[in-house]
């Protein structure tokens, strides 16, 4: 590329896996102004990742001499040791010989998503200090890659994304996107989504951890008193004046602000999300969350089998049954049944998807107009196309639309946005017939969508 010094290919890793086998987060380093490949780098922790941000990771140790002062290093690079001549104290040993790090000129090269999304927002926020630049591409396009360059030459089957990615972003910047404010903000929404959702369940199981201990008072009391009102009476008092039970909903209450500001800086918020009747912060931040970046997905249909919202082969709606994979993003498929609650109780309110539902309902219906008794894998008889079955088919094959039109307009967003042009949403009062507006449609769509989905009924449930 041109103006670049160095590029460099970062695959983020887990550090370590449930065995304790080691797997750092690795870097491949090509000089551009030499055109050779640098030794790989190993990152091995979170700190050295924000060492490697900053400019002073140490890949090289020398011996601290005699009397020499180490102010000049920061304290978690100095190695130390047992000393010698008294075991219960700490000797200075080894101490950085050299750096490595974020530099002007450098073009770094990622994957979107998975887990270097911190990691990039690091990256980013120091290369636009720096004079740097952060670019992701979407895995099924590393994957193309990967794969070329093992038809090319089978060796390559062994080699490491990092490489795949320097290769890539050589060969033309195109398939990559640059990480600057606005994907920044993404990353922020995540993490406030996520401290939203701990502090939740943190609320939750100190309020149940309060019931039970506040029920086994009552029926263990050795003077056997019983409080004359309702325990639920009795109960809100007591919680009502809980120290850590009142810290933990000043939290969440916090947290809750925190992430409605955080969605209004998003333009896919603002823009799409905002305009469907139902969606709030809540919904919206799930889905974002789990989705990250719509650039990851390559067709509407793999949006929908990333959501939970499509048909199995076998032409069953997915769901979770002994024996088989379920490989759809869980808070993908409870955000979505949380909206289709809200959906369903706007039926009345003539709104859009309401409209939408009724119109499933009814197509379900027509085709079939009694139910039908059928035999289930245990050999058990069982009705299909009940009242209760047609909803829920009807539920679903609409939430799969919505997914369907929202891959379409969060796509036509990116491009907006790319060829700075105003972005002007089509729906949901007048959606798109074929939003497919990604790079490409190559799989065909089913027309029904229909079965069992989980019991939760509300938000804290899902959590």
């Amino acid at each position: 590329m041109a103006g670049a010094t160095r590029i460099i290919g970062i695959v983020p890793r887990v550090k370590a896996t449930a065995d304790r086998e080691s797997r750092p987060t690795t870097l491949a380093v090509y000089d551009c102004g030499e055109s050779v490949f640098r030794p790989k780098l190993e990152v091995p922790d979170e700190q050295s990742e924000l060492d490697f941000v900053l400019g002073c990771m140490p890949v090289k140790w020398r011996k601290v001499t005699e009397g020499e002062d180490l102010k000049g290093f920061k304290e978690h690079h100095i190695i130390m040791k047992k000393d010698p001549e008294d075991n219960k104290k700490f000797v200075a040993d080894k101490v950085p010989a050299a750096y490595e790090g974020l530099k002007k000129g450098d073009v770094i090269v990622m994957s979107l998503g998975g887990s270097g999304d911190n990691f990039a927002f690091a990256l980013s926020r120091q290369a636009d200090e720096i004079g740097a630049l952060v670019l992701r591409c979407p895995p099924f396009q590393l994957k193309e890659a990967r794969l070329e360059l093992v038809k090319t030459d089978p060796k390559n089957e062994t080699l490491d994304d990092s490489f795949v990615l320097v290769q890539m972003v050589k060969a033309g910047p195109d398939k990559f996107y640059p990480v600057f404010v606005r994907e920044r903000k993404l990353t922020r929404m995540r993490g406030c989504y996520q401290r939203r959702i701990d502090v939740m369940k943190a609320r939750i199981a100190c309020e149940q951890r309060l019931r039970q201990r506040f029920i086994g008072e009552i029926f263990c009391s050795a003077e056997g008193k019983y409080p004359e009102g309702a325990l639920e009476k009795e109960f809100n008092a007591i919680a009502a004046n809980d120290a850590v039970l009142g810290a933990l909903i000043t939290e969440e209450h916090s947290a809750d602000l925190a992430l409605n500001k955080a969605c209004m800086e998003l333009p896919v918020f603002t823009e799409v999300f905002k305009q469907v009747s139902g969606i709030g912060p809540a919904i919206a931040s799930r889905l974002i969350s789990a989705i990250q970046d719509i650039r990851r997905f390559e067709t509407k249909w793999k949006l929908r089998k990333f959501c939970g919202v499509h048909c199995m082969n076998d032409g069953h709606f997915p769901r979770r049954r002994k024996g088989e994979t379920s490989n759809w993003n869980p808070d993908c498929r409870q955000a979505l049944f949380l909206l289709g609650d809200q959906f369903n109780r706007q039926v009345k309110k003539g709104t859009f998807w309401g409209n939408k539902l009724l119109t499933n309902k009814k197509y379900y219906r027509d085709k079939y107009p009694v139910p039908v008794e059928v035999v289930n894998s245990k050999g058990k008889k069982i009705k299909n196309y009940t009242d209760g079955h047609i909803q829920k088919r009807a539920l679903w094959k609409t939430l799969g639309e919505f997914v369907e039109w929202l891959f379409g307009e969060w796509w036509r967003l990116e491009k907006a946005h790319s060829a700075n042009i105003p972005f002007v949403v089509t729906g949901p009062t007048d959606p798109v017939e074929n939003p497919g507006d990604g790079p490409t449609d190559d799989a065909t769509a089913t027309d029904e969508s229909g079965g069992n989905t989980t019991d939760e009924s509300s938000e804290e449930k899902a959590a």
